[in-house]
Parts: structure tokens; C-alpha cells; sequence
């Protein structure tokens, strides 16, 4: 009985070891990406100190891309938007919706697209990019591995929102070549802006 007490022991300890040598090069990776954390619609600026460490930068542990239909759930809110979800991988829906429906955004539309970029960024728990977009713009993008997208309307605008994921490959980017300023686009994250194109893994 000693004997089997002894060997469930060691292969316990064993599989521990193994376990966490497995882990251990995601954890060193993830140690190691640094990424600058930006806020802009056409002026960029540093993000605030309960966001980002005090050197500047951020840790990420994010990997992965993936989509999911969420079947297009609609709402109305009181706020008098409605919204259209066509991806919700991260579940953050209802928390966007809440958010914006306890706000009072006195018919401006610039209001209305800086409050959605905030509450998607803080409904995702600051972990991914988001770009607000003015649907009647033109723009164009390639990213990847977005988790969440959903149109709301407000004022007689339709603004588009995407989260995505901040591991982006090399030259991804999201570009407004339509109206700048708060009331048609909002972009959050970590990225770097050129004009009117936000680069993500420039």
C-alpha cells in the first residue's frame, strides 16, 4: 500500500512538472509584449495612468482570433438608439447596451460615438481595440480577430462598432476616408495614428 501511496505521489508531481513546463514560454511570451495604449479621433493622446502601467505600456495575455454570430439580437433603448449585435464572442452586449442607455447624450451625435467607444473599451475590461465608425462614411479595414460588431442608430446616424483583438498582424489597419472628428468616428487602443488610418502592428 506504501508502495502505490508513493507512486501516485511521484506521478502527481510528475504531471506538475510537466504542466507547468508546458505553460511556461506563453507566460515568458506574454511577459515580454509591450504595446502603447492610445485614445484618438484625430488627435492622439496618451491614455490614463488606471489603464496602462506608469512606463506607458501594457501587458497583453490575449491570444487568438475567432468569430461567432450572435443571430443578430436587436434592442431599442430609452436613450433613443437601437442596436443590431451581430458578434458578441466576449458576451459584452448587454454591458455596452446598459452603459449607453444610462446616458444622456442631448442629441449629439459626437457624444453618443465617444460614449459608445468608451463603454465597448470598458465593457471588453480595457483588453482590446474598438473602432466607432460612421456607417455613411467611407472607410475601409483589415483586421483580425474580432469579438464583437454591432450597428447602433442614433440621430439618423448608423455607427458601426468593432472590438478586436490587440494582437493584430503586420499592417492591419482601419481607414476613414469619409468625415473625422467625435461625431463619426472613435478609435481606442493600441494602436498609431497616421492621418486619417489607424495602424494596429504597424
Amino acid at each position: 500500500m506504501k508502495k502505490i501511496r508513493t507512486r501516485v505521489i511521484t506521478l502527481c508531481l510528475s504531471l506538475g512538472i510537466l504542466a507547468g513546463t508546458i505553460g511556461m514560454p506563453t507566460a515568458a511570451f506574454a511577459a515580454t509584449t509591450d504595446a502603447t495604449y492610445k485614445v484618438s479621433n484625430g488627435i492622439t493622446t496618451d491614455s490614463p495612468d488606471s489603464i496602462k502601467g506608469t512606463d506607458g505600456t501594457s501587458k497583453d495575455s490575449i491570444y487568438g482570433a475567432s468569430l461567432a454570430a450572435s443571430g443578430g439580437s436587436s434592442f431599442s433603448g430609452s436613450a433613443n438608439f437601437n442596436a443590431n449585435v451581430n458578434i458578441d464572442v466576449l458576451g459584452i452586449a448587454n454591458r455596452i447596451i446598459s452603459a449607453i442607455n444610462a446616458r444622456n447624450f442631448n442629441g449629439q451625435n459626437a457624444a453618443f460615438c465617444k460614449g459608445l467607444m468608451e463603454s465597448a473599451f470598458y465593457a471588453a475590461h480595457g483588453q482590446y481595440n474598438v473602432v466607432v465608425m460612421d456607417l455613411s462614411q467611407n472607410y475601409k479595414h483589415n483586421i483580425s480577430g474580432v469579438k464583437y460588431f454591432a450597428t447602433y442608430q442614433y440621430g439618423g446616424t448608423t455607427f458601426g462598432v468593432w472590438v478586436f483583438s490587440r494582437q493584430q498582424p503586420k499592417g492591419s489597419y482601419f481607414e476613414n476616408d469619409g468625415r473625422r472628428g467625435w461625431d463619426h468616428w472613435a478609435c481606442q487602443g493600441w494602436q498609431t495614428q497616421v492621418n486619417n488610418v489607424m495602424w494596429y502592428n504597424r
